[in-house]
């Protein structure tokens, strides 16, 4: 993974009660810090309520001499719905806990870690922070 970007809309123009999100709603988009590999993987949506959780996939130092990825995938949560997004990330490493919003907030913010292009194993997105923000 290189970067991760974060669509936006106001609470109202959510999908809930069996109701989609509203067709035609103003949305905008907050991006993390980007390295310059790779290419998006397409947007993943909560067809009922907010962003609520995640975790992420990623794989430890491989060493010196081996190729490493850090990370390579995150799972998402809803709040009204049992189903996770998957972003479709690579099969290395393994997912962390779940980080959660307490009840009544959702993921409004984030943060990411990304390791600056070397001349040596360069990994990209290391590590994410994820905002909550009551609802």
């Amino acid at each position: 993974m290189n970067g991760i970007q974060l669509y936006c809309r106001l609470p109202e123009d959510v999908g809930h009660d069996g109701l989609p999100p509203r067709q035609g709603a103003k949305e905008f988009s907050i991006t993390s810090n980007v390295a310059r590999w790779g290419t998006w993987r397409g947007k993943r949506t909560c067809t009922e309520g907010l962003l609520t959780g995640l975790k992420m996939k990623s794989e430890e130092d491989q060493g010196f001499f081996i190729d490493d990825t850090a990370a390579n995938d995150l799972e998402m949560q809803c709040n009204h719905s049992t189903k996770t997004l998957n972003g479709g990330g690579n099969q290395w490493g393994y997912y962390s806990s779940w980080s959660t919003c307490p009840q009544g907030w959702a993921i409004c913010g984030l943060m990411t870690r990304v390791e600056a292009e070397s001349a040596y194993d360069d990994s990209a997105l290391n590590d994410v922070r994820m905002y909550c923000c009551q609802v």
